[in-house]
């Protein structure tokens, strides 16, 4: 994605994500300091990749406003991770964890439960994630 596509889509993501029903050129140009015909074209280039929708066209303004962003966009963008980026973080917090408790033995189960998450399917431990996440499993 040209490195003027990503920052529009990161803060269109994020406002869209936020709450906000549109969000139109302006609001992004000021958000980001880049200018307004940069952010146009982005808008354009973004559309025509399908990561967002352009609603709300004016007469004057063929650029209108994103009402709408793809599922995607949130994984490009970082917004809402994909389950490998999940499974990688957890690896990592646990092996964070094993280095930083003082019991040796502590630290050695710490190290063999990350050691044994990234042997099991990242299919399989995404599924179990989402689950406890959902609130799937009872607890």
């Amino acid at each position: 994605m040209v490195h003027r596509d990503y920052p529009v889509l990161v803060e269109a993501v994020r406002l869209i994500d936020g709450g906000e029903r549109s969000v139109d050129w302006t609001t992004i140009a000021d958000s980001t300091g880049m200018p307004p015909e940069v952010v146009k074209a982005a808008f354009r280039a973004l559309e025509r990749r399908g990561l967002v929708r352009i609603g709300d066209r004016r007469m004057s303004d063929a650029t209108g406003a994103i009402g709408d962003v793809a599922g995607e966009a949130y994984l490009l963008t970082g917004l809402h991770p994909n389950g490998d980026e999940a499974i990688s973080r957890l690896i990592d917090a646990l092996r964070q964890a094993a280095n930083q408790v003082d019991d040796p033995e502590e630290r050695s189960r710490l190290s063999r439960l990350a050691d044994n998450a990234g042997s099991v399917s990242c299919d399989v431990l995404a599924a179990v994630l989402a689950t406890v996440i959902t609130g799937g499993i009872a607890g």
